[in-house]
Order: structure tokens, then sequence, then C-alpha cells
């Protein structure tokens, strides 16, 4: 639970703005995306 509630504040905070949707397809965290 820990994690998806720190992936959701990553991802409104706009970390991920600039990536492909698909990189976001099949990962259990953000901390999971290979940038």
């Amino acid at each position: 639970m820990e994690d998806a509630i720190s992936s959701v504040e990553k991802i409104l905070k706009g970390e991920f703005l600039d990536l492909n949707p698909e990189k976001f397809s099949y990962i259990s965290s953000v901390d999971d995306i290979k940038i």
C-alpha cells in the first residue's frame, strides 16, 4: 500500500510528464520504471 501511495504522489508531482504512457504498463510501482 505504501508503494501505491508513493507512486501516486510522484505522478501528481509531475515527475513523469515526459514519459511515454507505455512505460507504465505492467509495473508494480513507479520505482520499476526504467528512465
